[in-house]
């Protein structure tokens, strides 16, 4: 994690793709212990909280590194936006799945 440039655009394209990876993975995960057992261990909107906040973990690491600010602050603007594509999937337009 040395080597990242400290780039705001560089944490906001890191965040958006490091939330969307693992919400997919999540989302899968979940999705064939459903097909196996039959029935859901946590709901969708869970599964996406929890690709969040991986984010908002990240962004406090790189706020600690001094030399890392603007970095984080990039994963804290993507926060903002799957924040944003949280509120709208799961209470203005509900969704009852994401991928699978």
């Amino acid at each position: 994690m040395n080597r990242l440039k400290n780039s705001f655009a560089l944490g906001i394209i890191l965040g958006l793709a490091v939330s969307f990876i693992l919400l997919i993975i999540l989302d899968a995960i979940v999705y064939l212990i459903y097909q196996s057992n039959g029935k859901r261990i946590i709901e969708v909107d869970v599964v996406f909280a929890l690709s969040i906040i991986v984010n908002l973990f990240l962004a406090r690491h790189f706020f600690k590194k001094g030399e890392k600010q603007e970095l984080g602050k990039g994963f804290l603007f993507s926060v903002f936006i799957w924040g944003a594509a949280y509120v709208y999937l799961f209470y203005i337009s509900p969704v009852k799945s994401l991928f699978f």
